[in-house]
């Protein structure tokens, strides 16, 4: 994928998590084509549809009970085809199980979680894993 359009990709995944109504962090995920040229879907992080735009879980690491952007954007995702995500932190071990039985062959991650079990999760399933 060309830089330039990787670079405008997690541009607007920055824009989606502002979105978010997350008191700890607000994330975002967009999904791809693999050569970028179109958008297939893209979620923040957040409550149920319908839900309050707060968050019903305590402020700790680990504690949230947001659904996580990466599970929303393949929520709203209908492709079959594989993608590249552009994340704005990098998948917990949970949502990178998600993009690996999704498809996903590449993932461009903003910053790095603090836990970096789903980068080497995603690393040790063939999938391609850039930080910047």
């Amino acid at each position: 994928m060309r830089s330039k359009l990787a670079l405008l990709h997690i541009d607007f995944a920055t824009r989606v998590a502002e979105l978010s109504h997350c008191v700890r962090q607000q994330n975002a995920c967009v999904l791809t084509s693999m050569d970028g040229e179109r958008v297939l879907a893209f979620g923040y992080n957040g409550t149920w549809r319908g839900g309050p735009n707060t968050c019903t879980g305590p402020d700790e690491p680990g504690k949230c009970e947001c659904i996580h952007a990466e599970v929303n954007a393949l929520i709203k995702s209908r492709s079959q085809e594989d993608f590249t995500a552009f994340v704005t932190t990098s998948p917990c071990v949970n949502c990178a199980r998600c993009l690996i039985n999704s498809g996903c062959k590449v993932v461009y991650c903003g910053k790095a979680y603090r836990l970096t079990e789903g980068v080497a999760l995603l690393q040790g399933a063939g999938v391609e894993v850039s930080f910047g």
